[in-house]
């Protein structure tokens, strides 16, 4: 099932992607039923290893320049746990209230509490902050919290809340993109952004481990996206999102694979990638519900796809076997020894992104193409800026875009300036 011993002696492949920072899911002792929450922050479920195990993989991420993000989910537990039990019993307990959903904005209970400025229920987030802050000067608080714009402040407020807010807005409006093989969502749902603190992020992404959640698109528009990547019924889930791999998405076409992350990668905010998705892994639709998009990482093309030596029928979830994306003939190992292959161009890709920060967290601004399906941007750091040209179509285009360099009557000789 994957544990920390395992993730450890992948520790030089994750530093060889150019990945600097490891998200960890929940792996608290836990019951496991819905994939296992618990409460007990401080233990290690045991089929994953033990405390020192997890100590031993914090220590070598070190050593490689990786930090690690722990998966914090404070309003959810498992059936197992003494809260929930008591809040089962008795239709009195205040423990009841402790019980909504498990993202964030489910946390801050807004109902019954009055519309006044001294009630901010947004206060909590702030008391987190403050004790994560005083505990551990350099860690970061961040947030899967799919939120409509108008929202957004609430959770970054004054940059003493959230560091880091996932962007499902722009990733709904990037996935209508690419269905229409045009920029203009994407540049509607940035500009639709508020601003936020300079010292907070967005999280630009492409899947995560559960559906692609299209319910911030309009009906109309989640039709259009249905159509493009999810047209059969078993493809999605919950009548909103669609329950496949990036990868069958974009119909394996190497060109929109490397579209699609270059939009991440180049975007403003932090680029977060999908385990698996660097090699182009397929989904499982024969299993359910989310779990189709959750099969274990294809490292090569040996036993159960060298995630484990385990017999076949005691994996938690079966490899992909068969297919087009069959762990035989897409895996880490093959990939690695192609210097044309997925991995080996995202390594590349990532590599460049490290080396320009300007993308990440300089002033940007949209650049003028006269061609809707080509998109472009501009990011200036401290006396450098650099560009990023998108043809989100399916043709080849000519585009002129006017970069606006100037030279400024005020720099000192010898030291060019470049201005978007």
């Amino acid at each position: 099932m994957g544990d920390f011993e395992g993730l450890t002696s992948r520790l030089d492949y994750l530093a060889g992607l150019n990945v600097n920072c490891v998200w960890l899911q929940p792996f608290f002792p836990s019951p496991n039923r819905d994939n296992g929450y618990d409460m007990d922050y401080y233990g290690v479920n045991p089929l994953l290893g033990t405390l020192g195990d997890f100590v031993e993989f914090l220590y070598k991420a070190r050593e490689r320049g990786i930090r690690v993000i722990v998966d914090l989910v404070v309003n959810h537990t498992s059936n197992d746990h003494p809260w929930f039990q008591e809040a089962r019993q008795d239709p009195d307990s205040h423990y009841r209230g402790y019980f909504v959903v498990d993202a964030l904005p489910f946390l801050i209970e807004l109902k019954g509490i009055p519309n006044t400025e001294d009630q901010d229920p947004y206060q909590y987030l702030s008391e987190m902050r403050q004790f994560l802050s005083w505990h551990l000067g350099d860690a970061v608080l961040m947030a899967e919290a799919n939120l409509p714009p108008e929202e957004v402040p609430h959770y970054f407020h004054e940059g003493n809340r959230i560091h880091v807010v996932f962007n499902f807005w722009v990733n709904q409006h990037m996935f209508l993109a690419l269905a229409r093989e045009d920029g203009t969502p994407i540049r509607k749902a940035f500009d639709e952004l508020p601003g936020i603190p300079s010292h907070c992020q967005w999280a630009n992404f492409l899947r995560t481990h559960d559906e692609l959640d299209l319910g911030r698109l309009s009906d109309a528009e989640r039709e259009e996206v249905f159509q493009a990547f999810g047209p059969e019924k078993n493809m999605r889930l919950y009548d909103r999102g669609i329950r496949r791999r990036l990868a069958p998405m974009l119909n394996n076409d190497r060109k929109r694979l490397e579209l699609a992350h270059s939009l991440i990668l180049t975007l403003p905010g932090t680029p977060v990638l999908r385990y698996g998705d660097e090699i182009g892994m397929g989904d499982d639709l024969s299993l359910k519900e989310r779990e189709s998009v959750r099969t274990p990482m294809q490292w090569s093309n040996t036993r159960n796809s060298g995630f484990s030596w385990a017999p076949e029928d005691k994996l938690v979830i079966p490899v992909i076997k068969t297919g087009e994306y069959s762990y035989k003939r897409v895996n880490v190992a093959t990939q690695q020894r192609d210097p044309d292959s997925l991995v080996s161009w995202l390594e590349r890709a990532m590599r460049l992104r490290r080396r320009c920060p300007e993308f990440g967290s300089g002033r940007w601004q949209w650049l003028e193409t006269g061609e809707p399906a080509a998109l472009a941007h501009c990011c200036q750091g401290e006396g450098s800026a650099v560009f990023a040209i998108h043809n989100l179509s399916s043709r080849e285009l000519t585009v002129k875009v006017d970069l606006g360099r100037k030279q400024s009557a005020a720099r000192p000789a010898g030291q060019p300036q470049h201005a978007c």
